[in-house]
């Protein structure tokens, strides 16, 4: 699967990249075959045929006669010498990649404008063995293994809060994927600033699922805060949340 990850997204940085994406999706198409290598540097575009799913083993010893019979003929093929109606499909299909791009943007910067402490809440759909996919209205969100909590079970059908690790982008399948932590030192203190956003709350450290140490300048023992505390630490699987007072810079 072919990612971007949206911190490298440039439309002039890409352009190259998705004209080598619409000249092999429209060299596939048209020949319907699997798999096609453009340079663009050279104007040069490399048909992958499989023997003998794709062709016989008889007519690729036409293209190249050192083939054996499980071999990949390779045909290589002048960029500049291509009809009008594949020059006509691949401008379709690049046009297609860049409107895509730009909504990707669109929507990117929406989410992190409704999400500003990059906090979202979703259900546990499915458990894998390495991944769980995270549903958030029809959006497809991923929580790795690497970002699970150790003493967390992910109940299937159950909400949690997660903090937004990076969006990204498949080209290809045309989906945006949200990657989304447990484990992020963020979470704690982004969870007590949805709850009481007139303090500033910062996790200096974090040892996920146990204890999260996070400065504030809220009084910490006034009852509203030591009631956010408390939710918070019950979101967190009963992690301890220890506050400490924030201290000026005299």
């Amino acid at each position: 699967m072919l990612y971007i990850h949206d911190d490298d997204l440039n439309k002039d940085r890409y352009t190259e990249y998705f004209l080598s994406l619409s000249i092999k999706d429209a060299f596939c198409q048209h020949h319907n075959l699997k798999n096609c290598l453009v340079s663009l540097n050279e104007n040069i575009a490399t048909i992958l045929i499989s023997i003998p799913d794709e062709i016989s083993y008889e007519r690729a010893l036409q293209y190249d006669n050192n083939l054996k019979s499980f071999d990949i003929l390779h045909l290589k093929v002048d960029l500049t010498t291509l009809s009008p109606y594949l020059i006509n499909r691949i401008k379709k299909i690049f046009k297609n990649y860049v409107k895509y791009y730009e909504l990707f943007n669109d929507q990117k910067q929406w989410i992190i404008k409704k999400n500003e402490n990059k906090l979202l809440q979703g259900l546990v759909h499915k458990k894998f063995k390495n991944f769980i996919h995270i549903k958030v209205l029809e959006t497809l969100c991923v929580l790795e293994k690497s970002e699970w909590v150790s003493n967390e079970f992910y109940i299937e059908n159950k909400v949690y809060f997660f903090h937004i690790l990076n969006i990204k982008i498949d080209f290809k399948k045309k989906n945006t994927i949200i990657f989304l932590s447990r484990k992020c030192q963020k979470l704690p203190a982004s969870l007590l600033r949805s709850k009481i956003p007139l303090y500033n709350f910062d996790c200096i450290k974090r040892i996920a699922g146990k204890i999260s140490y996070v400065i504030t300048n809220a009084p910490i023992k006034h009852k509203q805060i030591r009631e956010a505390v408390k939710n918070v630490s019950e979101e967190l699987n009963n992690e301890y949340i220890k506050l400490l007072p924030f201290k000026e810079k005299s």
